[in-house]
């Protein structure tokens, strides 16, 4: 397990919030400066910060059984490096992964994805005709990359939602799809 396991007592968190927030412009800012794989993708996602204005993020301790089942995870998430809960629109990121900047990069730009794509990924009913058509062209190209990747195991072919944060955040789901084309 690469989180390390929490002493009995209070979970520590560390939230940031409205205009507390760092992690919202201050990161993305940052990210673009380090001019990354993810520069392109957190200059996108600066520029429409204010269509996901509630967004949150809480750097905890470590990700514990009893902190994951009390947020709705499960004892896979365990070995999650970070995740995005849809009903608070939180990203919630251990401490082992906030420490590496690396990481943190890509985990923030992953799980900040989810909270744009999320809603309309999750809802069933109530979406707008331009949220259906987004849901059923983004199920429709996951269906197809998955039947033609011969590495079916990688986390963006889990889901729609995965789907489209792992194309942007993570390289080497990228180059699995590019090769299957």
């Amino acid at each position: 397990n690469q989180f390390p396991q929490q002493s009995k007592g209070k979970q520590k968190t560390k939230k940031f919030e409205g205009n507390k927030n760092p992690l919202t412009s201050n990161i993305l800012k940052t990210i673009i400066e380090d001019k990354s794989n993810l520069s392109e993708i957190a200059k996108l996602l600066l520029n429409v910060q204010d269509k996901n204005p509630t967004v949150t993020i809480e750097i905890v301790s470590n990700f514990t059984e009893e902190f994951l089942i009390l947020k709705g995870g499960t004892k896979e998430d365990l070995d999650s490096e970070g995740f995005w809960l849809n009903t608070e629109n939180k990203i919630y990121i251990p401490e082992s992964t906030a420490s590496n900047k690396e990481n943190f990069n890509r985990v923030f730009i992953h799980e900040l994805l989810h909270s744009y794509t999320g809603y309309s990924l999750l809802k069933k009913e109530g979406l707008t005709k331009q949220e259906q058509d987004f849901v059923n062209e983004i199920t429709q190209i996951w269906k197809g990359a998955k039947e033609n990747s011969s590495n079916k195991s990688l986390q963006g072919y889990n889901n729609p939602l995965e789907f489209v944060s792992e194309i942007f955040a993570q390289p080497d789901f990228v180059a699995d799809i590019k090769k299957n084309i």
